[in-house]
């Protein structure tokens, strides 16, 4: 649910469902009308997950060009509400979308080389506070996925 009037540093949720279960701690705590503030761009990451491959013997150059589907995420110590974490950080935390990866690695004669393309992300963190009494809740990061980042190794 978006809430008319919020802006980027300050998002309240009405909304009162159960949140998604991040932690075990985060399951035990009750649920609460959310406030999420100090939103802070963190920088850009290379996620750890491969999503395409190529790999062969040296002297070669490996390409890689297909499409792949990769996702927006979120990471907290509390269960959050995830429209209004969305509408906080300005992107939906759980959308997908399909991208395109392009990039190549000379692999050197001798060698056996892999080139490997990761989703990559800016990164943005967050406090929760509870909305009825201001009390800090909780902290966690958002990752929007902006494109691929690249690894390669050659042996």
């Amino acid at each position: 649910m978006r809430v008319p009037g919020t802006t980027a540093t300050a998002v309240t949720s009405d909304r009162v469902s159960p949140p998604n279960s991040a932690s075990p701690a985060a399951a035990r705590r009750p649920f609460h009308p959310l406030v999420y503030k100090h939103i802070k761009y963190v920088g850009k990451k290379c996620g750890k997950k491969t999503v395409i491959t190529a790999q062969g013997p040296g002297p070669m150059t490996l390409t890689l060009t297909q499409t792949r589907t990769v996702s927006n995420t979120y990471s907290s110590t509390i269960g959050v509400e995830v429209d209004g974490l969305s509408a906080a950080v300005g992107y939906d935390v759980t959308r997908s979308y399909a991208m395109a990866a392009a990039g190549s690695y000379v692999v050197p004669r001798g060698k056996y080389g892999k080139l490997m393309a990761h989703p990559l992300y800016k990164v943005k963190s967050f406090k929760a506070y509870i909305k009825i009494t201001g009390q800090y809740f909780g902290k966690g990061k958002t990752y929007h996925v902006v494109g691929y980042c690249y690894t390669h190794t050659a042996r």
